[in-house]
């Protein structure tokens, strides 16, 4: 059915295309509060990412810093010589140099979009890196064609993604948590203290 009825669109036709700018925060915070500022997304917190959505990352900008932040919903794309890379952002976010930021109209279209460039990540990689041979061209990358279904598939396909986008930030979570508690028991015991382990 999708491949029967879609069309193929240039990203610009399907959503706002920007270069990110925004300042590299310092490797030393001065031990700002993680709870403070907004996330900073660097290419390599996308590259790195193993799940298509982003709710945090290690460094922050103080909000006076930070400029204007990236709305939640958008698409933040980086690439390496293996292939472009892309996550959803599930909160606001500082954007940085070497990233492009794609603004879809509506949600439904951008679980779309994702699902298109982290398919063919590999075979976008080529169009999409400037003459630098890693950093990401605008332009080039503007040129790009996707395949584009129409609404009611965008709009099942987006349910379905939502859905599993939800489950996998669960389980992440739960796999964070044991990762936390099994560290505090290794620590316990290595200490020859198992009191921490009964509050558990």
């Amino acid at each position: 059915m999708i491949a029967g009825s879609a069309v193929d669109r240039t990203l610009p036709t399907l959503a706002e295309l920007a270069a990110a700018d925004a300042a590299r925060p310092p490797a030393d915070e001065g031990g700002m509060p993680k709870e403070k500022g907004i996330p900073f997304v660097a290419p390599g917190d996308i590259l790195q990412s193993d799940m298509p959505h982003l709710y945090r990352t290690e460094r922050r900008l103080p909000f006076g810093q930070a400029g204007s932040a990236c709305d939640p919903g958008s698409l933040l794309v980086g690439s390496r010589e293996d292939g472009v890379r892309a996550v959803m952002n599930r909160v606001p976010v500082a954007v940085g140099r070497g990233v492009l930021v794609l603004r879809p109209a509506l949600v439904t279209d951008g679980y779309w979009l994702l699902h298109e460039i982290r398919s063919r990540g590999t075979e976008l990689v080529a169009a999409a890196q400037g003459s630098a041979g890693r950093e990401l061209s605008r332009r080039a990358f503007g040129a790009t064609r996707v395949r584009w279904p129409p609404q009611d598939v965008r709009e099942r396909f987006a349910r379905l993604a939502e859905r599993l986008h939800a489950r996998a930030h669960t389980a992440h979570g739960e796999n964070e948590t044991l990762r936390v508690l099994r560290g505090q028991a290794l620590d316990g015991f290595l200490a020859g203290s198992f009191g921490g382990m009964a509050a558990m």
